[in-house]
């Protein structure tokens, strides 16, 4: 072969070897390969594609009234008439609906509205039934409208092909399986606890790996990985990402499963408001505004949801059997002091998908994982993590970030984002190998919570994480660096100690606390990775791999925190103490802008290498929080008050309201002030009473007096992403790959 041909040849076939197989990982020579995965890919594949999509039918005008709401059926017949690649536009103004917007199983069509302030719609009832039995305000599902969890009409066994890369697997059968299909995998869980990891979600008997039980996958079988089929020869099956955990085997009774209908694919929701605060029926375990299940590159951007109902749907956004989604540039509202008060929640084997740049407010938890891998959550801000236990527990602190709430959640990446806790609970089974990078978590909302205020809580049996570049705890508040169980039954300093530890880990119950049938995890704090972190507790850097870092013998103590010597997943000491930007994106996002007051967003905006403010220097405010803070309150729905003073007594603040404190303005209910002469008094607070004119809260001592402002309850901004991020919605997704070479031999 000539040597033209041959460099031919070999680009030739460099163009049909997968990026991932080619490019260097971001995280390469920071993390083992075998604690990370490729996560380029998370959200829509190519980016979210409907820039010149080309809109089908009238402009629908606003309808309804909150007395005579309409029919979604308006909109539903829209959609259902579209033709391929087409969306659907809702003009201005408050669509007052009595049923739920239903894709119809119908793909490549978008509904549009002309932007998140302009484009309302409240439903007057509950989410029905449709979406899965679980209900909807909007649904997006394709033909299928079963649980995977409660079984499959397709299923195989699954009898060759189970290292970690895989693309090729062998099935007992292929019935009725088509390429393109979404083909959901699973195994069952390993019976007792190998040492590493252990895929488990048993309750109930002493010596169980969760304390209420789970069921992330089919039929009880909680590891599960979501793939596409991308070819099939007889029995053997093309897959498409190739395998993520390293524990799949034929020992554990692997299996296939796949729906009759092909997934619903390339619809979105954009630039429109979703409001359930009139419904008159929600469920307290159930509903969601917005519901995605057996989709695949399908997205939400440019959304507003207010879940403000009592009691309020489980979620904001919620996801089912899905890959591939990516939810982007929204604003997330609502909850009434229930656990069950998500904002995103991705559910039950979606893997691969993006939470980005999203505005997370008074949700009880903002963003969580209850099964699935590949994921990523990435820019997202947080605040006001409301959750009283319906006023049983004010004090407490909700995660903020969740990696894993349920079995079988493994292998995703937490970046960027700011809030007050990440967390990995055993409430609903077992996990491993999350990332967390260049994230800013403080521990709390604020002074009036006390309980469960660790910056990172990884309980027992959720192992082998990478916590690097991140800035953690609040100063003054956070006394010990880490907390960690001496036995599987210690419960020395339950409640108090792990409250005000920067880290809590192996411990079997919250707080820093054992639990009554699951045992404390002694093996969690030596699996863990820990690199690059500053936190407020050592006011420092830690860069504690062995002898040849500068702060070996000072910050570290001469104790490493990379764990090199572990029979498994063992992590090398990084040979440099350089961090790149991101882990996921190879060059700041086009939404990383402030389209509001065009300030420069130092890009990254967190970690140890940055200049900024906040702990150490080392915090910058992410897009979402530019947004948020430049942003105003929705009159039609923010109820504020003037405040005349403001006085102080040790850490009990009290404000005076010109004309008393308007209806809303209830014990444990979160308010904000502005414009307070004194600027410490300006940011979140939590009501501890009312009387008359007076409001009483906890706040932090040596503010003093301040007068002016005003004082907010249900303080929901407008919005408008477009303004926020300055470009249209349609056209962003991260940019491929560079960096990429080619070597001739």
């Amino acid at each position: 072969m000539k040597k033209g041909q041959s460099r031919l040849w070999l680009f030739l076939l460099l163009l049909v070897v997968p990026v991932s197989a080619r490019a260097q990982q971001a995280w390469s020579g920071i993390i083992s390969p075998s604690r990370a995965i490729n996560w380029s890919n998370a959200g829509v594949i190519g980016g979210i594609p409907d820039a010149s999509w080309a809109q089908c039918g009238s402009t629908i005008q606003a309808y309804g009234t909150s007395g005579t709401p309409g029919s979604a059926s308006t909109i539903n017949n829209a959609i259902s008439a579209c033709g391929t690649n087409q969306y659907v536009q809702l003009g201005a103004g408050t669509f007052y609906l009595n049923s739920s917007i239903n894709f119809g199983g119908k793909s490549n069509v978008v509904l549009r509205g002309v932007g998140a302030d302009q484009t309302i719609i409240r439903f007057t009832s509950g989410p029905g039934s449709g979406c899965q039995g679980l209900g909807g305000g909007v649904c997006i599902i394709n033909g299928d409208g079963q649980d995977a969890r409660s079984g499959l009409p397709n299923t195989a066994n699954w009898t060759a092909g189970y290292a970690p890369g895989t693309s090729s697997i062998m099935l007992s059968s292929t019935a009725n399986l088509s390429v393109g299909a979404l083909l959901i995998l699973w195994q069952a869980d390993q019976p007792s606890d190998p040492g590493t990891i252990w895929n488990c979600q048993n309750s109930g008997a002493l010596g169980t790996c969760s304390q209420q039980g789970g069921q992330g996958g089919p039929s009880e079988n909680s590891q599960t990985q979501t793939v596409t089929v991308t070819s099939i020869s007889g029995n053997t099956v093309g897959i498409s990402p190739g395998l993520y955990s390293p524990i799949w085997s034929a020992a554990y009774s692997p299996h296939a499963g796949w729906p009759t209908h092909l997934p619903i694919t390339n619809d979105g929701v954009e630039n429109l408001t979703l409001d359930s605060s009139l419904a008159t029926d929600s469920p307290v375990s159930a509903g969601t505004l917005l519901f995605l299940g057996w989709a695949k590159n399908c997205w939400v951007t440019g959304v507003r949801t207010i879940n403000n109902v009592n009691p309020p749907y489980r979620n904001n956004i919620w996801t089912y059997q899905s890959s591939h989604l990516t939810i982007q540039n929204n604003y997330v509202y609502g909850s009434n002091g229930y656990d069950l008060s998500y904002g995103i929640e991705l559910a039950f084997m979606t893997d691969d998908s993006l939470v980005a740049n999203n505005m997370l407010q008074h949700t009880a938890t903002a963003e969580i994982i209850n099964n699935g891998t590949g994921n990523v959550f990435a820019y997202n801000f947080s605040v006001d993590n409301y959750y009283t236990a319906n006023g049983s527990a004010p004090n407490f602190q909700q995660s903020d970030s969740y990696p894993s709430h349920q079995d079988g959640s493994y292998l995703n990446l937490f970046e960027g984002n700011i809030g007050a806790k990440m967390a990995a609970d055993d409430i609903h089974g077992t996990s491993w190998m999350a990332t967390a990078f260049r994230n800013y978590w403080t521990g709390r909302d604020g002074p009036f919570k006390t309980g469960s205020t660790m910056a990172v809580d990884i309980e027992a049996y959720a192992r082998y994480f990478n916590v690097i570049g991140n800035v953690l705890g609040e100063p003054g508040y956070h006394n010990a660096y880490k907390d960690i169980p001496a036995s599987q039954t210690d419960n020395t300093g339950c409640g108090s100690t792990g409250n005000r530890s920067v880290f809590a880990l192996g411990w079997a119950g919250g707080q820093g606390c054992s639990f009554s049938t699951v045992f404390n995890d002694t093996r969690v704090a030596p699996t863990i990775y820990l690199w690059g972190n500053y936190d407020t507790v050592t006011a420092a850097v830690r860069w504690c791999g062995n002898s040849s870092n500068a702060v070996w013998s000072t910050i570290c103590s001469l104790i490493s925190e990379v764990p090199t010597a572990l029979s498994a997943y063992a992590q090398a000491v990084p040979s440099s103490t350089a961090l790149p930007a991101s882990f996921y994106f190879v060059s700041a996002p086009w939404w990383y802008v402030d389209g509001l007051s065009h300030t420069t967003i130092p890009y990254p905006a967190i970690g140890p290498d940055v200049t900024g403010s906040g702990p150490g220097g080392f915090v910058n405010a992410i897009p979402a929080q530019v947004c948020f803070n430049n942003t105003g309150y929705d009159s039609n729905y923010a109820v504020s008050a003037t405040i005349t003073s403001i006085s102080e007594s040790g850490t009990t603040a009290t404000v005076t309201l010109a004309g008393g404190a308007p209806a809303g303005f209830s014990q444990y209910q979160s308010f904000w002030i502005r414009g307070s002469s004194v600027a410490g008094y300006n940011r979140l607070w939590q009501i501890a009473s009312v009387s008359g004119s007076t409001i009483a809260f906890t706040a932090y001592a040596g503010l003093g007096s301040a007068s002016g402002g005003t004082a907010t309850v249900n303080a929901i901004h407008s919005f408008n992403a477009a303004a926020c991020y300055g470009q249209q919605l349609n056209s962003g997704q991260p940019f491929p790959p560079t960096s990429l070479s080619l070597t001739i031999h």
